[in-house]
């Protein structure tokens, strides 16, 4: 399954994520526990939607590095993180 990461920062047994919309791909056993773990992700194709795009993500994806996002970019992150918390 191909997921990407949705909130700040996260630290897995296997990988730490600190890019929101960074990829990753698990084996189900390591999907269920990054689920287990309360990993922040939804599916590539759901964050895709969102609409992102690269110049958001190159300035304000890294965690810590948001300093004044702009207004769309806050409201993108807020959808990503309810798609989250929906599924």
């Amino acid at each position: 399954m191909s997921i990407c990461s949705v909130v700040i920062a996260h630290k897995l047994a296997s990988a730490s994520l600190t890019l929101l919309g960074s990829g990753a791909v698990f084996s189900e056993q390591g999907f269920r526990e990054a689920i287990l773990g309360h990993a922040p992700f939804i599916t590539e194709e759901d964050f895709r939607k969102i609409g992102f795009t690269e110049d958001e993500l190159s300035m304000y994806g890294q965690s810590g590095a948001r300093v004044d996002p702009p207004q769309p970019f806050n409201d993108k992150l807020a959808l990503a993180q309810q798609t989250f918390r929906d599924t």
